[in-house]
């Protein structure tokens, strides 16, 4: 009798702190990165070879009514983006929870490895000032319970790549988002 009481009040208590728990529905993200080319000039470049050090998301979780800066998983590497032409995508970041909130931007973290082959001679990329901090780009999402975010940037090699009068390469990155889709999870 004894051993039933307890198995009952075990029973019991599992149930109501079951009940208790604050059950959140999360989403997840992934951020992938393509680059588009129109010009003569871009054909010319072998490759286009840049570091990227992090992917950054400006989030505001619902639930606890705070922002800021969120690092990503980041696929961190250089890439190169001739080689990402053609709606041929790479992944730079995912994050497989995520509360439900905003994404207002993303900032993308640059290394010192950037450099262009032309000609089969490879040249240093000089980044633009300020963006080793990082280049922000506008998103302005949602995470939603459930529901994968899929975000892919699109980095425009002919008016990001700009040959200096002196024949040096700067780059000075121009992205945009191409799309925003949501799946199921």
């Amino acid at each position: 009798m004894k051993t039933k009481m307890m198995v009952a009040a075990a029973f019991a208590l599992a149930v109501l702190a079951t009940g208790c728990k604050k059950h959140v529905d999360t989403g997840a993200m992934s951020v992938t990165g393509t680059a588009t080319s129109n010009s003569r000039m871009s054909d010319s470049y072998d490759k286009v070879l840049v570091e990227v050090l992090s992917v950054q998301a400006h989030y505001n979780d619902e639930n606890k009514g705070s922002g800021g800066w969120v690092n990503l998983a980041s696929q961190t590497g250089v890439y190169d983006l001739m080689q990402l032409r053609n709606d041929v995508t790479a992944m730079l970041a995912t994050q497989g929870e995520l509360a439900p909130g905003k994404i207002s931007q993303l900032r993308l973290i640059l290394g010192s490895h950037d450099s262009i082959v032309v000609a089969g001679v490879t040249h240093p990329i000089i980044v633009a000032s300020g963006m080793q901090s990082g280049i922000k780009i506008n998103v302005d999402t949602s995470i939603e319970p459930k529901k994968r975010t899929a975000i892919v940037l699109d980095f425009d090699i002919d008016k990001s790549v700009v040959i200096e009068g002196s024949g040096t390469y700067s780059l000075k990155p121009v992205i945009k988002v191409k799309s925003v889709t949501q799946t199921d999870i």
